[in-house]
Order: C-alpha cells, then sequence, then structure tokens
C-alpha cells in the first residue's frame, strides 16, 4: 500500500510541475537554439498547450487549489482562536484528504494519456517534486492523527497545515512561479 501510494505521490508530484518546467525548458531552448526547426518548436508548443487543457490535468490542479483553500483555511482558524473546533478541523482535514487522493487520481489518470516518450521526460524532469508531494502526504497523516486526538494540539494542526501550504507553495515558485 506505502508503495503504491508513494508511486502515486511521484505521478502527481510529476504531473504538478511537468507542465511549468517543459514550458520554461521550451522558452530557454527556443531562445538560445538558432539551429532548432521553427516548426518543430511550434509543434512542441501545441503539445504543451493541449497537455495543459486535458481534462485530468485540468482537475488535478483544481483539486492541488483545493488541498491548498482548505489548508489555508484550517491554518487560519487555529491561528486566530488559538484552539482546535474539532468538526471544523474533521471536515476540513477530510476534504484536504480527498483533493490530495483526487488530484493524485488525475495525475494518473492524465500520465496513462501520455506518449510513452512524454512520460519518461516527464518524470526525469519531475523527480525534485517528489519530496514536496511526499512532504504534503506527511503532513496531512499528522493532520489526521491529530484531530482524531481526545484534545488536538493547535499547534500541531497549525504547524502540519502551515506545512502543506507551503510545500504547495513551493512547487509552484520552483517552476515559473506557476500559481497552484
Amino acid at each position: 500500500m506505502k508503495k503504491r501510494i508513494q508511486s502515486l505521490l511521484t505521478a502527481s508530484a510529476l504531473l504538478l510541475v511537468s507542465v511549468i518546467a517543459t514550458a520554461a525548458q521550451q522558452e530557454h531552448q527556443h531562445q538560445h537554439d538558432t539551429q532548432r526547426p521553427a516548426d518543430q518548436h511550434q509543434h512542441d508548443t501545441m503539445d504543451m498547450s493541449a497537455m495543459m487543457k486535458e481534462p485530468h490535468h485540468v482537475l488535478a490542479m483544481a483539486y492541488l487549489q483545493n488541498l491548498a483553500t482548505f489548508g489555508k483555511a484550517l491554518r487560519d482558524n487555529v491561528d486566530s482562536t488559538k484552539s482546535v473546533d474539532g468538526d471544523f478541523a474533521r471536515a476540513a482535514v477530510s476534504e484536504m484528504r480527498r483533493s490530495f487522493d483526487s488530484m493524485q487520481q488525475h495525475v494518473a489518470d492524465h500520465m496513462k494519456s501520455m506518449p510513452a516518450d512524454m512520460q519518461s521526460h516527464m518524470n526525469m524532469m519531475m523527480q525534485g517534486m517528489n519530496a514536496h508531494t511526499s512532504a504534503i502526504n506527511q503532513s496531512l497523516t499528522a493532520l489526521e492523527r491529530e484531530i482524531q486526538a481526545e484534545t488536538p494540539s493547535a499547534t500541531k494542526v497549525s504547524a502540519s497545515a502551515a506545512e502543506i501550504v507551503k510545500h504547495i507553495d513551493e512547487m509552484g515558485k520552483s517552476h515559473g512561479d506557476h500559481k497552484m
């Protein structure tokens, strides 16, 4: 089960920033490689544009944004009240887990829809994002455990939610300030 989760985490990390990294790499390559045929660059750009519009990619990005929104709401609520409202926290964390799992499923489905050569290229580009995705999953698991406690620690809940938001933000910043 852990290997399946890790595989899904890896795939989601790959999708989340692959579009951004590929676009940035193509722009850099276009600016510095005058021998590259113009029609090939146009073909690559069209492929990237189509990939960003692919329904699974669009849904994965929406679920990632949802995860960040609920993480911020939980963090902000706990920080402002200095306590944990159990019902609020359980609802927020439940939605965060659902969003994370749904995001991973759509990432996996999106990856399956790509040609094998693109999957290989994206896997190489996304290796650095695995740490962020894994950290998000670990913080989410810690949140789930903490909110089940008789008296959840506001400090721990806030810190875990903040960690999730931080990793989502870093994923976007590390690839061209793409808003997630």
